[in-house]
């Protein structure tokens, strides 16, 4: 891990995710593969169970945007220690997410005091094919607190 203070900010937010096993951020349960808060950009890797599909066997778009959405927020919530909200989310599809493992980049492109913008890619962590990315605007809030929701 190039940036353990990142890390560790990111592992309070998803332990406090963790805490509500029911709720989407849980479920979804993106776990840090590296990142860089000076560099501005993280990793993530996702497991497609069997819940994310669609009737064809795929991960459901729905969960693509989820995924990408919730990466993307808990970049901006770990980057810059705030609430984060979504202002706007737009998703590509471009390959049908058939396998299990994926892994996530987000970049962070503008940053200022009270907005954050970034992109995500999607990647098939087998094959590195590109399946889907996005683009998405968040909104800063109050400071948030080590261990408090985000």
């Amino acid at each position: 891990m190039r940036d353990p203070e990142f890390a560790r900010d990111f592992e309070d937010i998803r332990a406090y995710a963790l805490q509500h096993p029911q709720r989407l951020n849980a479920l979804l349960d993106l776990k840090m593969l590296d990142g860089s808060r000076a560099e501005m950009w993280a990793e993530y890797e996702f497991e497609a169970k069997e819940w994310c599909r669609n009737p064809y066997g795929g991960v459901h778009g729905g969960i693509i945007a989820s995924i990408i959405d919730t990466g993307m927020g808990m970049t901006c919530a770990a980057y810059s220690n705030k609430y984060v909200s979504t202002t706007d989310l737009s998703v590509s599809y471009l390959k049908p997410m058939m396998n299990v493992h994926y892994k996530i980049r987000v970049e962070l492109t503008q940053t200022g005091s009270r907005m954050i913008r970034c992109i995500a890619k999607v990647f098939d962590a087998e094959s590195s094919m590109l399946c889907a990315t996005g683009m998405g605007s968040f909104i800063l809030g109050g400071d948030r607190e080590k261990g408090a929701r985000v």
